[in-house]
């Protein structure tokens, strides 16, 4: 009964704190972003010049869409998944 008690609760607290399309949309973002900040060469010189590290980091989070499944949620673009929440917390699919 007490392991019973115990994967409930677990439940109960992984469906509280499941993340919400806003915080998917937020880790996309900074993902996007940072990647972007990190690339070398001409072009992305042009790119860091005008800020479009920011946009493209708006588009890709503009874009996500979060499918719940409860107790933990993805973030998908298109059909690809690009993110993963669970406890409150969003990781980045590779």
């Amino acid at each position: 009964m007490k392991k019973l008690y115990v994967a409930i609760t677990a439940i109960v607290v992984m469906a509280l704190t499941n993340p919400s399309l806003e915080s998917h949309r937020e880790r996309v973002r900074e993902y996007v972003v940072s990647q972007a900040s990190h690339e070398s060469g001409f072009i992305a010189d042009i790119g860091k010049l005008f800020g479009l590290q920011y946009v493209a980091g708006d588009v890709a989070a503009s874009a996500t869409m979060r499918v719940n499944f409860c107790i933990c949620s993805v973030g998908k673009i298109e059909d690809s998944v690009v993110s993963f929440g669970v406890m409150g917390f969003v990781f980045i699919v590779d």
